[in-house]
């Protein structure tokens, strides 16, 4: 019997085939993270096989709107499987915003979309006033803090910073330390003036500001990122979906 005529055969040629399970996914900025369906389709009698995939920034960015997330999906079988993407909810009230999904690469690669439909963040009410005649003090619960970003790009060599801002949900009535780490690609102390670690919210205000404050190296370098993300401190604070900015630094030393 030639291999045309043998069942098992017939389909060795026919390459794996992933895809997206919708060409657009839709999930609110306050649901915490969304789920990405991917199907296979074997090409093979082995029924199994492998495919990669990744985020990338549309109008929304990652850091910001979302968490970027790339991996691999392994498939033992026909059954679809899937991946979460987190969602970050902010305080601002920008529209909808797009993530950008691929998956594998080459002529296998398959496109999709991912829309965060906006949600804006109910006002806190005032805290409830003291019972009458006493009764103990009122125990209120730690205030949420969250990282909004004012000032995007700082530029070496120019009166130009980049800034953030921390905001707590309530009690202003009294100071809060709020504590933060720094990664990225510039160098803390090098490409920028080094971070305390902490900032300081003055009793009365319901924020406070970070600066981001570029040194001129005189280096020729491509654009260098500092990525802020707020420190949990449970007794003092809660932190919020909003925990993570991204900043750029440009170089005024190119050719």
């Amino acid at each position: 019997m030639s291999s045309l005529g043998d069942p098992s055969q017939q389909d060795t040629t026919v390459p794996n085939r992933f895809a997206f399970s919708q060409a657009e996914y839709v999930v609110a900025e306050d649901a915490g993270s969304a789920t990405i369906t991917v199907l296979f389709f074997p090409g093979n009698r082995g029924i199994s096989g492998s495919a990669g995939y990744r985020t990338e920034d549309g109008t929304a960015t990652a850091g910001e709107d979302y968490v970027h997330v790339e991996g691999g999906l392994y498939f033992s079988g026909p059954a679809p499987r899937s991946f979460s993407i987190p969602v970050i909810w902010d305080a601002l009230d920008e529209g909808d915003q797009i993530v950008h999904l691929h998956l594998g690469g080459g002529a296998s690669q398959s496109t999709a979309t991912l829309r965060i439909t906006n949600v804006p963040r109910p006002v806190a009410p005032p805290p409830p006033a003291p019972p009458r005649g006493g009764g103990g003090p009122v125990r209120r619960r730690p205030p949420i803090v969250t990282l909004n970003v004012t000032e995007r790009t700082a530029v070496e060599g120019e009166d130009r910073a980049a800034e953030l801002v921390v905001r707590r949900s309530n009690g202003i009535e009294n100071p809060l330390r709020v504590f933060y780490r720094v990664t990225g690609t510039a160098r803390h102390g090098a490409d920028y003036e080094r971070l305390e670690g902490s900032v300081l919210i003055p009793a009365g205000s319901q924020e406070a500001t970070i600066e981001i404050i570029p040194l001129n190296d005189e280096l020729q370098e491509s654009t260098e990122r500092v990525a802020v993300q707020l420190k949990p401190a449970p007794r003092k604070y809660r932190v919020g979906a909003a925990q993570r900015r991204v900043i750029e630094i440009l170089d005024n030393d190119q050719p």
